[in-house]
């Protein structure tokens, strides 16, 4: 895995469990959906009861960093809602 540091240095970070990676992320959002009121203690109990958690880290795929087309389809997507707010009554 590598990164781009704020001051512009690249570094190549060691292998790391992604699973353990995945969990983490996976529970940092739940926490943080708790915090803001949009999620209670009860479903966070259900939805880590799930056996496929719906979180995932995928890293197979790499963009080149002048690629600049690719870059934009990605950053529109990531734009993109993957659901509609209006009928997910978790944002209500």
């Amino acid at each position: 895995m590598d990164c781009f540091a704020a001051n512009g240095w690249f570094y190549v970070l060691p292998k790391i469990d992604l699973e353990k990676l995945e969990e983490m992320f996976r529970h940092r959002v739940l926490k943080m959906l708790l915090q803001e009121g949009k999620i209670d203690e009860a479903l966070i109990k259900k939805l880590l009861g799930w056996r496929h958690s719906g979180f995932s880290i995928h890293h197979q795929v790499r963009i080149n960093s002048q690629d600049l087309p690719v870059r934009e389809k990605l950053g529109e997507h990531i734009l993109r809602s993957p659901f509609s707010q209006q009928k997910c009554a978790i944002f209500q």
